[in-house]
């Protein structure tokens, strides 16, 4: 199945790459999406020969956070993560990604139907926090988001997309979310943004480990930060530099 997919990924990335380059010789619009498409399909083929089982033994929840089945991530334990990093913040304005939720939303769901990916956010329900407020939304039992909330003027100042139940399958959709944010949150910049950020939060390199990553980088002017916790899993932040 692993097999499958890289040479599908492998495939759909060089299509898209050519594709890709006609249109920019042509000077047509749907060069910048084929480019973001190219890129999310080369981050699968890179994520399968990460996980791939045949290179190495069975993997166990201790090992590996990216491939280890463990609990799923609890409403208590998604309470206390928007608990920290609410109170974290003192109340007052703070720094934003320059943009609100409801934008977030749209350019989010833009870039994911541009790879045909499944994963859209369907509604956003803001809840009033004490310092930001914040808004919750499961993509599956495998994968949420979390977006934190300006009270001053609406803006979207952080975003946490988490995993814990981490089958190889949810891990797919994590890097999917994790490069759909990237482009979205960067709706301006070049179509290697992601695969940029990736490789400076070294979520690539070949002895990357999962279960004690914690890296962070600026691009853009939006910080980046990956980071694997013990009882929390793994979880990918995005939020303003000037934080």
């Amino acid at each position: 199945m692993i097999t499958f997919i890289s040479i599908t990924a492998t495939i759909a990335c060089i299509v898209f790459l050519i594709l890709a380059i006609q249109s920019k010789k042509k000077k047509s619009p749907k060069a910048r999406k084929q480019f973001n498409a190219a890129t999310i399909f080369l981050f699968l083929v890179i994520l399968m020969v990460i996980i791939n089982p045949d290179k190495s033994s069975a993997v166990q929840p201790s090992q590996s956070a990216i491939t280890g089945e463990t609990a799923k991530l609890t409403p208590k334990e998604k309470q206390s993560i928007i608990t920290e990093s609410v109170e974290s913040k003192e109340l007052k304005q703070t720094g934003n990604i320059g943009m609100t939720p409801n934008e977030f939303k749209k350019l989010f769901n833009k870039q994911s139907a541009q790879i045909e990916s499944d994963l859209s956010i369907r509604t956003v329900n803001i809840e009033k926090g004490p310092a930001r407020d914040v808004f919750k939304y499961d993509f599956s039992d495998d994968l949420s988001l979390i977006g934190f909330v300006n009270k001053k003027d609406g803006s979207l100042s952080e975003i946490k997309i988490m995993t814990q139940a981490k089958t190889k399958a949810s891990a797919i959709d994590f890097l999917l979310a994790f490069g759909t944010t990237v482009l979205a949150t960067n709706p301006k910049s070049d179509p290697d943004a992601a695969k940029k950020v990736g490789k400076e939060l070294g979520v690539f390199d070949k002895d990357v480990d999962f279960t004690t990553i914690d890296s962070s980088t600026i691009y853009d002017g939006v910080n980046y930060r990956i980071k694997n916790y013990d009882n929390l899993g793994l979880i990918f932040s995005v939020g303003s530099s000037n934080d």
